[in-house]
C-alpha cells in the first residue's frame, strides 16, 4: 500500500447529514478553531435555546457565551489543537455557565484536520446544572460509535492489535460480509497481499493522513479505497479507528470528468459557462477562436461585449426565462475581435453548481448553414413558380411534393394532389407499372420516357417525364419534372425538354446580389461558361460579361430597382476566352429582406446565325426581285424596239424587191438590214431574259443533246481550253425547247471562256437530283422536286461578291468597251426561268465559277423532235383584215401582205375592225392583229369575230409574249402567232398555215 496526497475533494466531516448529531444521546455540534458552529444537533440548539438557522454559522460569543466562558473554551481548544498531542490532549472537557444560569459540560475531540483547511472539533454537551458530573457509561460510547459510523458515508472500522473490534455495517457490506462475521479477525485479510506490509506501519504509528489502497471483497475481487487513520486508546488498549472510502466509482468518474473536460475544451462547437451577471465563467478552446479572444481575454467579458443584441435589460429577461425553461435554444449574432458579425445558433443549459447558478450554452457558426438555406429557398422559390411540373413520389407512387405548376396543368389543388398516386393522373400506368418504373429509377438514376396526363376534368395531353433518384433525409423519392408537349409535339421537337429542376434547366441562370457578385448559379450557366459552380460564385458579372464595365453595376443596380424586367442582347465570355451572344431576361426581385437581379440567360449563336442566313435570303430575293424588274423594263423596250426593227427589215426587204441586180443601192439595203438584224437579235436576247418568248418544249435527253453540240462548243472555247464532259447514267428526260436549251449551253460556254483568259478547264456534268425543303430554304424561288442538274465547271478568274450581285442583270459586263454586250448570262437567266428550272452560280475569286442549273423531270414519254426545212411560201389571193394601232407598222405590214398576192383591208383599232366585220358584203378570210392594243386586245377581239364570222381564221402578232395568248411561254392551243419583226417569207408561210 502506498502513501498518497490529500484528495481536497474529499468529503470533510461538515458534508455528514445533521442527523447523525441528532443520534447521540448527549447534544452535539460540530465546531472550528474559531469557535464557529458549522453543523449543530437539534439537542445542541435546545439547550442553547436557540433554532437551528440561529445556531449554525455563529460562533458561541454569538450565541450569548459571555467572555470568561469564552476564554475556557479556547483554553480547551489549545489542547485539542495541540499537534503534539496524541492521545489525551486531543480530547478536552471543560465547565461553563450559560446565560441561562445553567452549568453545563463540554467535550471537544479533534475529528478532521487536514492542511490549508481549519480543523473542526466535535462539541458533546453535559448538564450539570444540578450538581452531578455526567458520565457517559461505556455501553453509552458504543452507541454513541455506532450511531455515528452507520449515519457516515465512510465504512468505519476499530482495530486493536491489528483484529476488528467493531466495524460499521457500511464497511461490512463493502466487503460482502456480515458486521459479526468480521469481529475478531485480522483486519490485513481484508487487504490486498501487496499492500499490508505499509499499512500494518501507518496502523502502528498514524499520522493523520490519507492513503489509497487496495481492499479484497469476499469474492477476492479488490477495489480501490482511501484510508485515513486515527490513533486512539479505549479502555488503556492502542485502538486505531479508520475511515475506509470505495473511491471505484470516483476514480471513473475522475477519468470521465478527465475526458469530459478534454472533449469539451477541443470540441467543434464553442462552450461557455455564464453567471447570473452576464460575464464568462469558462470558455472552450473553439470559442475563443470564433471570437479571435484568449481565454483570459474572455474570462474578463460579458456576454454584452460579444453579442450586439444583448444588453443588460435584455439579458435579465434572458435568465429569467432561462430559469423557467432551463433550456432555450435560439439563433443571435456574435461579433469578432476584428469587428466582424457572424451568426450563431445557441443551446443553453441552466446548470447549479457549488451553489451558483450558471448559463452553460453551446454555440455552433451558422455561416455556412445561412448560405446553404438561402440557395435552397432560391431554389424551392424557383421550383414552385416553376414552368414546368415537378412531383416527388414515394416508392409506392404516392406524391409527397408537387409544386404549382403541376397542379395548374392537372387541375387539382395540392391538398388533392398529395391524397394522390402517379397512376391516378396517367391513364397508362397500373400500381404494378409504377413499381416496375419505381426499380429502372433506382437501378439507372436517372429515367426519361413520354407518357400521358389526365386533367381533373377528363382531357389527356402528353408529357415527357424526366424521373430521377433522389435519397433525402434516410429516404428515397424519385424526382420527376414533367412537360407538356402537345406543342412540341405539332412543332417537331421545336421546344427542348425542360430539365428536372431550376438547376438542370437549359437556359443558364444567375442570382446577383447587390455587389454585382453571383449568388447562386444553376448547372447551365456553369457548362456554357466552362467554370465550377464554386468559381462562379467567386466571380461578379463583369468577370464574364466583356461589354459590362464594372462601373457601369451600380446605375444598372438602381435603373433595374426601378423598371422591374427588361430583355437584353450582350455577350459572354467563356473560360477558354470565347465570346458569344446571349440573350438576357433581368428582372429585379425582392426576397425577404433581400434584393437580386434573376437573370435567365440564353445562348443566340444559332439565332444569330440565322439571322445572317434571312438577311442573306432577303439579299437574295431582292435580287431576285430587281432582276424581274429590269426584266419587265427589257420587254416593254423590246416590244417597242421590234416594231421599229419590223418597219426597217419589212420595208429593206420591200426596197430589194425593185431594185434590178447590180443596184448601187442594194449594197447599202443590206448593211441597212444587217444593222437591223443584229438589232433584232439583241431583242431576242432581252426577250428571252424578261421571259417574253415564245417557246416549244420538247422532250429533250440533255446527255444526248451535250454530246450533239460537244463539237460547237469545243470550237467555241478554243484549242487552249479542255473540255471535259461527264454524263450521268440513266438520266431524267427534260421538257424543254432544245434550240434555247443550247443556247444556255453556247452562253455559259463563251462565258467560261472569256473567264480563262490563259486556257483552262471547263467541266460540264449531268446528273439526276432531288432537292428537298432544308435546301430549298436556303435558295430563293427554288421548289422540292426531282431535276436534271446542268453544271458547268470553270478554273478561271472567279468572281467576287459585288460582281455576283449583278452577274444576270442584262447589259453588266466586266469585259472591255466592245467586247461583250453584257446578255449572254442574263438570257441564260431568263431562258433557264421561263421553262420552270433553277439556276445558282458559285464563285470565289481565283477559284474559278459553276454554274448549277436544274430542269424540271419529266415522266412523258416521246422522242426529241427536229425541225424541218422551210419551203417557198405560196402566194395567196385572199383578203386579209390587218388591225395594228403603230401606223408605221400597219403600213408596213399592209405593203407586205399586198406583195405577196393578199388583198387587205388595214383598220388601226379594234373597234373598227368590228364594223368592218359586220358589213356581209364584204370577204374576209383572215384576221390579222397586233396583241397589245388599247381598250380591247387581240385576243378578245378574236372572240367577238368568231361570233359574227364563225369561219374566220386569226393570226396574232406582236414584238413579246403576251399571257393573253400565251401561258409560260407557250401558245395556247390552236393559236397561230408570228414574232415581230418578220420576213416576207415567214410572213407568207404563217398566214398560209393560219389559213389551212
Amino acid at each position: 500500500m502506498s502513501k498518497a496526497s490529500k484528495d481536497p475533494n474529499f468529503d470533510r466531516p461538515q458534508n455528514l447529514p445533521a442527523g447523525i448529531l441528532d443520534a447521540m444521546h448527549e447534544p452535539a455540534a460540530v465546531m472550528d478553531e474559531n469557535l464557529c458552529i458549522q453543523r449543530a444537533g437539534l439537542s445542541f440548539c435546545h439547550v442553547l435555546g436557540r433554532s437551528l438557522k440561529e445556531t449554525e454559522g455563529h460562533t458561541l460569543s454569538e450565541l450569548g457565551m459571555g467572555p470568561t466562558e469564552v476564554e475556557k473554551l479556547q483554553a480547551m481548544l489549545a489542547l485539542v489543537l495541540n499537534p503534539k498531542a496524541r492521545t489525551a490532549q486531543q480530547r478536552a472537557q471543560t465547565r461553563i455557565e450559560l446565560s441561562s444560569c445553567r452549568k453545563i459540560c463540554i467535550s471537544a475531540r479533534l475529528i478532521d484536520r487536514q492542511p490549508e483547511a481549519s480543523p473542526l472539533i466535535l462539541l458533546t454537551i453535559s448538564d450539570y446544572s444540578d450538581g452531578a458530573e455526567g458520565t457517559a457509561s461505556p455501553q453509552d460510547g458504543w452507541h454513541l460509535f455506532r450511531n455515528l459510523a452507520d449515519a457516515a458515508f465512510d465504512g468505519i472500522a476499530i482495530t486493536q492489535d491489528g483484529m476488528f473490534v467493531d466495524l460499521s455495517d457500511r464497511l461490512a457490506a463493502m466487503l460482502g460480509y456480515q458486521r459479526d462475521d468480521l469481529i475478531g479477525t485480522p483486519f490485513l485479510d481484508c487487504v490486498a497481499s501487496e499492500h499490508r506490509g505499509h499499512l500494518t506501519g501507518f496502523m502502528a504509528h498514524s499520522e493523520d493522513d490519507l492513503y489509497q489502497s487496495l481492499m479484497r471483497h469476499v469474492d477476492g475481487t479488490v477495489f480501490p479505497v482511501e484510508i485515513r487513520p486515527l490513533l486512539t486508546e479505549i479502555d488503556g488498549r492502542k485502538t486505531c479507528i479508520l475511515a475506509i472510502r470505495d473511491t471505484s466509482e470516483r476514480k471513473q468518474y475522475q477519468k470521465a470528468l478527465e475526458l469530459t473536460q478534454f472533449t469539451i475544451d477541443h470540441a467543434s462547437i464553442g462552450c461557455t459557462w455564464i453567471g447570473k451577471d452576464g460575464r464568462f465563467f469558462y470558455v472552450n478552446d473553439q470559442e475563443c477562436r470564433s471570437l479571435g479572444y484568449d481565454r483570459q481575454e474572455l474570462l474578463q467579458m460579458s456576454v454584452m461585449d460579444i453579442d450586439p443584441n444583448f444588453d443588460s435589460r435584455v439579458w435579465a429577461d434572458y435568465w429569467t426565462l432561462l430559469l423557467r425553461e432551463k433550456v432555450r435554444t435560439f439563433e443571435t449574432i456574435h461579433r469578432h475581435k476584428d469587428g466582424t458579425s457572424f451568426p450563431v445558433e445557441i443551446q443553453a443549459n441552466y446548470v447549479k453548481f457549488h451553489g451558483r447558478q450558471y448559463s452553460c450554452a453551446f454555440i455552433t457558426d451558422i455561416s455556412e448553414r445561412r448560405k446553404i438555406e438561402l440557395q435552397l429557398e432560391l431554389t424551392q422559390f424557383a421550383i414552385d413558380r416553376a414552368s414546368f411540373s415537378c412531383f416527388w413520389m414515394e416508392p409506392e407512387g404516392r406524391f409527397f411534393y408537387v409544386n404549382d405548376k403541376a397542379c395548374q396543368s392537372l387541375g387539382y389543388s395540392r391538398q388533392e394532389l398529395l391524397e394522390k398516386y402517379g397512376y391516378d393522373i396517367d391513364p397508362d400506368f397500373t400500381p404494378e407499372m409504377c413499381l416496375k418504373c419505381w426499380q429502372d429509377i433506382v437501378d439507372q438514376r436517372v429515367v426519361t420516357f413520354e407518357t400521358r396526363h389526365q386533367h381533373k376534368n377528363g382531357t389527356i395531353f402528353p408529357v415527357k417525364i424526366t424521373a430521377n433518384y433522389v435519397n433525402f433525409g434516410g429516404k428515397e423519392y424519385s424526382c420527376l419534372f414533367a412537360r407538356d408537349i402537345t406543342e412540341s409535339k405539332r412543332a417537331e421537337e421545336e421546344l427542348r425538354l425542360f430539365q428536372f429542376s431550376i438547376d438542370r434547366a437549359s437556359e443558364a441562370i444567375f442570382w446577383m446580389n447587390r455587389e454585382g457578385g453571383f449568388a447562386y448559379v444553376n448547372d447551365q450557366a456553369c457548362r456554357s461558361l466552362h467554370y465550377s459552380r464554386e468559381e462562379l460564385l467567386s466571380m461578379r458579372l463583369w468577370d464574364i460579361d466583356p461589354a459590362f464595365p464594372a462601373k457601369r453595376w451600380s446605375r444598372h443596380w438602381q435603373e433595374m430597382g426601378t423598371v422591374g424586367y427588361r430583355i437584353i442582347e450582350t455577350t459572354h465570355r467563356r473560360r477558354d476566352g470565347v465570346v458569344f451572344p446571349v440573350e438576357v431576361s433581368i428582372n429585379h426581385i425582392r426576397f425577404g429582406d433581400r434584393e437580386h437581379h434573376v437573370a435567365f440567360v440564353r445562348d443566340i449563336t444559332e439565332r444569330k446565325q440565322a439571322e445572317e442566313e434571312r438577311l442573306k435570303l432577303e439579299s437574295q430575293l431582292f435580287q431576285s426581285q430587281k432582276l424581274e424588274s429590269i426584266g419587265r423594263l427589257a420587254g416593254g423596250v423590246a416590244h417597242d424596239f421590234n416594231n421599229m426593227l419590223g418597219v426597217i427589215l419589212g420595208y429593206a426587204e420591200l426596197m430589194k424587191l425593185n431594185l434590178i441586180d447590180g443596184d448601187p443601192l442594194r449594197s447599202d439595203l443590206m448593211q441597212i438590214e444587217k444593222a437591223a438584224l443584229h438589232s433584232k437579235d439583241i431583242t431576242a436576247q432581252l426577250l428571252a431574259f424578261s421571259r417574253k418568248q415564245v417557246i416549244s418544249p420538247k422532250i429533250v435527253d440533255l446527255n444526248t443533246l451535250v454530246i450533239t453540240l460537244q463539237k460547237t462548243l469545243a470550237r467555241l472555247i478554243g484549242e487552249d481550253v479542255e473540255l471535259q464532259f461527264f454524263p450521268a447514267e440513266t438520266l431524267w428526260k427534260i421538257s424543254f425547247d432544245p434550240t434555247q436549251t443550247e443556247q444556255i449551253l453556247i452562253n455559259l460556254a463563251a462565258n467560261a471562256r472569256d473567264a480563262m483568259p490563259n486556257g483552262g478547264k471547263l467541266t460540264i456534268k449531268t446528273a439526276n437530283i432531288h432537292l428537298d425543303k432544308n435546301f430549298c430554304r436556303n435558295h430563293v424561288d427554288f421548289i422540292p422536286g426531282d431535276f436534271v442538274q446542268l453544271s458547268l465547271s470553270d478554273n478561271g478568274l472567279g468572281m467576287d461578291k459585288d460582281t455576283l450581285s449583278h452577274v444576270f442583270e442584262p447589259f453588266f459586263t466586266t469585259k472591255e468597251v466592245g467586247k461583250g454586250t453584257g446578255l449572254g448570262l442574263a438570257t441564260v437567266y431568263g431562258i433557264v426561268k421561263q421553262g420552270g428550272g433553277l439556276i445558282n452560280v458559285y464563285s470565289k475569286p481565283a477559284q474559278g465559277t459553276t454554274f448549277n442549273i436544274y430542269f424540271p423531270r419529266t415522266t412523258e414519254e416521246g422522242q426529241v423532235e427536229t425541225e424541218s426545212s422551210e419551203a417557198p411560201a405560196d402566194v395567196g389571193t385572199e383578203t386579209v383584215l390587218l388591225v395594228e394601232d403603230d401606223n408605221m407598222v400597219r403600213d408596213m405590214t399592209r405593203a407586205m401582205l399586198e406583195e405577196i398576192g393578199y388583198d387587205v383591208l388595214s383598220v388601226a383599232t379594234p373597234q373598227e375592225a368590228l364594223t368592218l366585220l359586220q358589213d356581209d358584203s364584204t370577204s374576209i378570210q383572215l384576221l390579222m392583229t397586233d396583241v397589245v392594243m388599247p381598250k380591247i386586245n387581240g385576243k378578245e377581239l378574236h372572240d367577238r369575230a368568231v361570233t359574227i364570222r364563225p369561219n374566220i381564221k386569226t393570226l396574232f402578232m406582236s414584238g413579246y409574249t403576251a399571257n393573253v395568248i400565251v401561258q409560260h411561254g407557250m401558245l395556247d392551243e390552236g393559236i397561230h402567232f408570228i414574232q415581230k419583226p418578220f420576213s416576207l417569207n415567214n410572213l407568207a408561210r404563217k398566214i398560209r398555215n393560219a389559213l389551212l
